[in-house]
């Protein structure tokens, strides 16, 4: 009796140092997840996105004649219910502390801290704003007369490959409309549907996404470009941060995809009780 007494006390010191141990873990991943996420530029994307998603339905609600400024202001707040930045960076964050290990992440911010990666990383946050879509479109425009070489375009698409950019932007595509259709008209949209969705809309995907690619990169050389290819192909922890995000990103857009839908639907209900009137 008197050994097991003296094992209690024991047991808790364990039990403390034990836990002491999980948190400062825990609290040294998270600073590592939160440089990753800063210098990654994942952070400023996500906000930039936020950014063009309330100027979409800004332009919604202000084409929504027939509804009251106190209907339209609810109206936004619907839609901009669908996509939080701040809720999509908290599960990137705990997703990451709990699927990679402290080496790993150790290994990311190295990474990320080298002079030609964080030149990439301010190269996208910079082609992730409101503005920089709207100059995207006069790039696109002039593409026809300044059209870049072969090799270019080549390692354009192989980015776009081992991103995996255009699956996602498949997926993320069907959920929006899926979201949207389902919400508004209040019928499942069936999988032949979903099916053909998909082969009419991965060409002109494609297309927009090499755009992008070619526009967002274009003060990279040659040789930059080539090299950035070369430094993220193949690396594991790159590659499961990837797919956080992306998996991350298609649930906060099926959200988004569905508040808008619904959205359209009390926008639609009213203009059709004022016409009954």
């Amino acid at each position: 009796m008197n050994l097991l007494l003296r094992l209690v006390p024991i047991t808790f010191l364990i039990m403390f140092t034990f836990q002491s141990s999980l948190a400062e873990s825990s609290n040294e991943k998270e600073k590592l997840v939160d440089e990753i996420v800063d210098l990654s530029g994942i952070e400023k994307q996500t906000l930039s996105l936020s950014d063009i998603l309330e100027q979409q339905a800004n332009t919604q609600t202000a084409q929504a004649k027939n509804l009251s400024a106190d209907e339209k202001a609810k109206l936004k707040e619907l839609m901009l219910s669908g996509f939080k930045a701040e809720r999509i960076l908290s599960s990137i964050k705990k997703r990451m502390i709990s699927s990679l290990s402290k080496k790993e992440l150790k290994s990311l911010v190295k990474f990320h801290k080298q002079e030609k990666i964080l030149k990439v990383s301010r190269l996208e946050e910079a082609a992730s704003t409101p503005e920089a879509m709207v100059e995207m479109q006069s790039f696109a425009q002039g593409l026809a007369k300044n059209k870049p070489s072969q090799d270019r375009i080549q390692t354009a698409m192989k980015l776009l490959h081992e991103t995996r950019m255009l699956e996602f932007m498949v997926d993320v595509m069907v959920n929006i409309i899926k979201g949207v259709g389902e919400a508004a008209q209040g019928e499942k949209i069936q999988e032949y549907q979903i099916d053909l969705m998909k082969t009419q809309m991965r060409p002109q995907l494609q297309n927009v996404l090499l755009v992008q690619t070619l526009y967002t990169y274009k003060p990279l050389s040659k040789k930059e470009f080539e090299t950035y290819l070369a430094d993220i192909a193949g690396n594991k922890e790159l590659k499961k941060v990837s797919n956080i995000v992306l998996e991350e990103a298609n649930v906060e857009f099926d959200r988004w995809g569905k508040a808008m839908g619904k959205g359209l639907k009390i926008s639609f209900q009213k203009k059709t009780k004022n016409k009954n009137k």
